[in-house]
């Protein structure tokens, strides 16, 4: 009997435990450097949205340490005797902390570190963005805005900041590679509006005026656009963060005071992540790069709508996360109620048990039997009362556990739809891509044009020196008669020219594109200025430096007009080049130059038509291009170094016009360029 009741008492105590069982969650502990503006408030909420899905694994730790290094480091050992199971750290002076990370790594916890990399440290995972690499797509992006020469200004972070210090050294690496982008400022701010509002104030002040502005965060952005309003100039104004909160980047797109914005992801939601794997004792890179993108006009509205339906949904998890909270203490509390009444029912049974021992101890006690059996009755009716609200809980309980079960299908429904918009952010990290391989193809390209034209240059090089100098050794013959010498003679000087005009045309190409070349416009007769050009081109054509094809008619249209104000030496320049590739490419039929006038819109036209080989639909946007030489026939080679028509466009262009073209493959080209007659 003693066993039995031994036996007895130990179930209830098991009992009695397993009610009152707590499951242990792990602790992440966050020590950040400071959560300074909204930047680190936006840090901070993704790390709590995050969590929010793990409640039930883990507990957060949250550490600020208010921009101080030193009590960074007096954070990360408090967490330490918290006994945390993962260290996420937000540094903000990497070097300073490096043996305390290491420290804790080697205690065998778990290390995540993220938005800026420590050195010389022990740590797991590394996770944040490339600001080096940010620099340079905005360069980039500036860079092909415009082809014409722009000025730009750079408003960087603090120079303590090491993020200010790789976006500048990004930007400043790649922006070289855009001549057509002058940088005339780089100056050091705060990362506050009314820093950057008053340096640039004092910079419009004194009358400097660019056409861009990059701005290392969208606050300083919005301080430079307050000072362009009150100047009343409207530059490009870029940004980075493109924080999608009230009044951040994407608002700032949104009302049109600034233009673009670079996306920075906060690394906050992959932290946690991480963390959750790593708890898992699932593997993880060593070093993962966040994808930054731009941000403007074409998708700022649909990341502001995207984001506000991000808070919404927070907001209504957080609020059934109380509830699932709320009741889950209710269960809990239920089954301690319920086991508690389990132990009272053993109880009973137990008193059961011992009243039947003595009852069959003390049979001849009729009396005390007859009421034991009455005592006993009345147990066993309370039992049933007892059972029967035992079954009125367990009904409760069935209903609240499909409440909680339609308000968890709510969640993984909400979950449905962040998983669809992280697939709509990928594909728009594949179109960037995309638009990335397409600008590495077009340098490829161009790499390709200049090693072509440094073989032709070659070429072109070698045809007149190696004729002058095989000449040269035949002039000194002795017996060479006059004649002969007279012959050589020509060949030498034809050579000759030909050389100094190909050296010409290389000097006059790169003044032309460092802007070297300005025009001296004066009153000019055109016809008179035609009648040059012929001249110009039959001496070409006696001297033998041209070769006009015997079945070419070459004729000259020409009308009396009043004369023009313009570069008379550069129009017979452009003239030239333009007749010099119409008699390269016309075999036959007939080549017309000369102009027309136009009297009521106050422009005379010049233009060259030849009814040569004519240009393939696909090739005619190339012509103008540097170095590009388009061979339309594989059995014939056309002499040049592609630099003529280039040079002739570039002087137009310098003229305030542009040579348009009409040409029809095996028909003949027409090349002509307006200018005003007032």
């Amino acid at each position: 009997m003693k066993n039995i009741l031994l036996i007895f008492l130990v179930a209830l105590i098991f009992c009695l435990f397993t009610a009152c069982e707590k499951k242990n969650k792990h602790l992440i502990g966050i020590s950040h450097s400071g959560l300074i503006g909204e930047w680190g408030q936006n840090q901070y909420d993704e790390i709590i949205r995050e969590a929010s899905f793990h409640t039930h694994l883990i507990d957060l730790k949250f550490i600020d340490a208010g921009n101080n290094y030193i009590k960074q480091r007096q954070d990360i050992q408090q967490l330490i005797k918290d006994k945390i199971d993962v260290l996420i750290v937000f540094p903000s002076h990497p070097d300073s902390i490096s043996d305390i990370i290491t420290q804790t790594h080697d205690m065998g916890i778990p290390v995540i570190v993220v938005d800026r990399l420590i050195n010389n440290a022990k740590y797991n995972t590394f996770v944040g963005t490339n600001d080096v690499q940010i620099g340079k797509q905005i360069a980039q992006y500036i860079g092909k805005r415009s082809q014409l020469p722009k000025s730009a200004i750079e408003i960087k972070g603090p120079s303590t900041s090491f993020s200010a210090l790789d976006r500048n050294k990004g930007f400043a690496d790649e922006i070289v590679n855009w001549p057509n982008i002058s940088v005339t400022h780089s100056l050091f701010c705060k990362w506050d509006e009314s820093a950057a509002y008053q340096l640039c104030d004092s910079l419009f002040a004194n009358n400097i005026r660019p056409d861009y502005i990059f701005a290392h965060n969208d606050v300083q952005a919005k301080g430079i656009s307050l000072a362009c309003k009150k100047h009343q100039i409207s530059p490009i104004i870029i940004g980075i963060d493109a924080l999608a909160r009230k009044n951040g980047g994407v608002d700032l797109i949104i009302n049109g005071e600034i233009t673009a914005t670079w996306y920075n992801p906060p690394g906050g939601k992959e932290s946690i992540e991480l963390a959750i794997n790593l708890l898992g004792h699932k593997s993880t890179p060593k070093h993962i790069e966040l994808e930054s993108f731009v941000v403007d006009s074409t998708n700022a509205i649909v990341l502001k709508r995207q984001y506000q339906l991000l808070v919404d949904q927070q907001q209504r998890i957080d609020l059934q996360q109380i509830k699932i909270n709320d009741l889950t203490t209710t269960i809990t509390n239920q089954r301690l109620i319920f086991s508690l009444m389990g132990i009272v029912v053993g109880l009973l049974i137990l008193v059961i048990i011992l009243t039947v021992y003595f009852v069959r101890k003390k049979q001849k006690l009729l009396t005390t039997i007859k009421h034991q059996k009455e005592q006993i009755t009345q147990q066993f009716e309370e039992q049933v009362q007892l059972r029967e609200l035992v079954e009125e809980k367990n009904t409760i309980l069935a209903e609240q556990n499909a409440e909680i079960e339609a308000q968890h299908d709510a969640i993984y429904a909400q979950n449905q739809e962040l998983t669809a918009y992280s697939n709509q952010m990928e594909l728009l990290v594949e179109k960037r891509t995309e638009e990335l391989k397409a600008a590495l193809d077009k340098a490829m390209e161009s790499d390709r044009l200049k090693t072509a034209f440094l073989s032709n240059l070659s070429h072109e090089l070698r045809t007149p020196l190696n004729a002058i100098i095989g000449f040269s050794d035949l002039f000194v013959i002795p017996d060479c008669e006059y004649e002969e010498r007279l012959g050589l003679q020509r060949v030498m000087k034809k050579n000759t020219e030909e050389l100094l005009v190909l050296i010409n045309n290389i000097i006059e190409l790169s003044e032309l594109t460092t802007h070297q070349i300005q025009l001296h416009k004066e009153s000019t007769e055109l016809t008179s200025l035609f009648n040059d050009i012929r001249q110009q081109i039959n001496d070409y054509l006696h001297e033998g430096l041209w070769e006009l094809h015997e079945s070419v008619e070459l004729s000259t249209s020409c009308i009396a007009i009043p004369p023009i104000m313009c570069d008379g030496n550069r129009i017979k320049e452009v003239m030239t080049h333009l007749i010099h590739n119409a008699i390269k490419y016309t075999q036959h039929g007939r080549i017309e130059f000369g102009y027309k006038y136009f009297p009521n819109e106050r422009k005379v036209r010049l233009y060259v038509v030849d009814t040569g080989t004519g240009i393939q639909p696909e090739y005619q946007p190339l012509i103008f291009e540097r170095f590009r030489k388009i061979e339309n026939d594989n059995l014939v080679l056309y002499r040049g170094a592609g630099m003529g028509l280039t040079i002739a466009r570039a002087l137009v262009n310098l003229m305030g016009s542009d040579i348009e073209l009409a040409s029809v493959y095996g028909k003949g080209s027409t090349f002509w360029f307006d200018l005003p007659t007032n």
